[in-house]
């Protein structure tokens, strides 16, 4: 890469302000986010190409902090937290995969593995459900003729 900025010609009409290359860059890896947030969570292979997408806007955040404004430069913690919880759901999918083809395992200890390897799955989706859904602060919510104040609701 040394080489090649020595070597190779400089274009001074395409350099842009890091700034605004980094408010760019951050927008596109929120927008792969934004493509994939709807993934079904029975959908492994979703649910991990989201995983991956989170991981590209949090290190992207983490990278340009220092050329981005704080709102935008805090969009690293949530990614790596969605980031975090994702990847537990998907090392369980993995898991479940290993266990169900184990041809191996005497059908009692398969059936108990997948069994717990379920019910763990299903207490990690419902964590990342609940830090996904939007909450209204109870005031708003009675103003507005909301359900139940302070609920969390889904979009």
């Amino acid at each position: 890469m040394l080489v090649a900025l020595v070597v190779l010609p400089v274009y001074p009409e395409r350099d842009v302000p890091l700034a605004k290359f980094a408010k760019k860059v951050l927008a596109r890896t929120q927008s792969g986010v934004d493509e994939r947030r709807e993934a079904s969570v029975d959908d492994s292979e979703a649910l991990h190409d989201l995983r991956i997408a989170y991981k590209e806007l949090r290190y992207t955040a983490e990278l340009f902090a220092p050329a981005l404004p704080a709102d935008l430069a805090a969009t690293a913690a949530p990614a790596a937290k969605f980031q975090k919880r994702l990847g537990e759901v998907h090392d369980l999918d993995v898991a479940l995969a290993a266990v169900a083809h184990a041809r191996v395992l005497p059908v009692f200890a398969r059936t108990a593995a997948l069994e717990a390897l379920t019910m763990q799955r299903r207490r990690k989706i419902e964590k990342y459900q609940a830090e996904m859904a939007p909450t209204e602060a109870p005031a708003l919510a009675a103003a507005s003729g909301g359900a139940a104040a302070g609920r969390k609701e889904r979009p």
